[in-house]
């Protein structure tokens, strides 16, 4: 059990590894692209969108009413209504509603460009393979663990039974004894 369990752990160390290669082979790819080409011009649009659309958001979630029934909420310890409140407040502000669509749009422009650039090039496709392939040792190592476990479990509902059943039968066998036969006479 303690080995399946360590090759779970390493299977998501790995696992681990491989995405963060993979994300910083993507920047390398990406960031290696002229913003004067089609994709480096997506990309600075969708970018500087994502930054927009981020200082709304934080621009709408500190302003002194927010923040006032935010305070309010969380005295109140009422999760719920904080994050309705937080929704609510993002959705009604307009101007985190127009920087949102504008990062809808770049986006829809971005992700296409983004994943045949990606697509395009053969180390991104190896390090890709790669992820999946720890994506899938994981899934293996957990499910090995997940077997063995329930394998224990069972053996160990087994072995209550068995000594159940053996507490029985030894408490029906003291009880077909006849009385006073376990005593010496004189």
């Amino acid at each position: 059990m303690a080995e399946l369990n360590k090759a779970a752990q390493q299977a998501k160390k790995d696992l681990q590894a491989a995405a963060d290669a993979l994300k910083k082979l993507e920047t390398r790819i990406e960031d290696a692209q002229p913003s004067s080409s089609p994709f480096g011009k997506a990309r600075d649009i969708f970018r500087a969108a994502e930054k927009q659309h981020a200082a709304a958001r934080d621009q709408a979630l500190s302003t002194p009413e927010y923040k006032e029934k935010y305070d309010r909420a969380k005295q109140a310890d009422d999760t719920s209504a904080l994050a309705s409140l937080r929704k609510q407040t993002l959705e009604g502000d307009a101007t985190v509603q127009a920087t949102a669509a504008k990062l809808k749009q770049a986006k829809g422009v971005y992700e296409p460009l983004r994943t045949a650039l990606l697509e395009g090039d053969d180390d991104w496709a190896a390090a890709n393979e790669e992820l999946q392939n720890k994506k899938q040792a994981l899934k293996d190592a957990e499910d090995a663990l997940r077997k063995a476990i329930v394998k224990q479990h069972e053996a160990a509902t087994e072995a209550k039974k068995a000594a159940a059943a053996a507490a029985a039968a030894q408490a029906a066998a003291s009880a077909d004894q006849p009385p006073g036969s376990h005593r010496h006479h004189h």
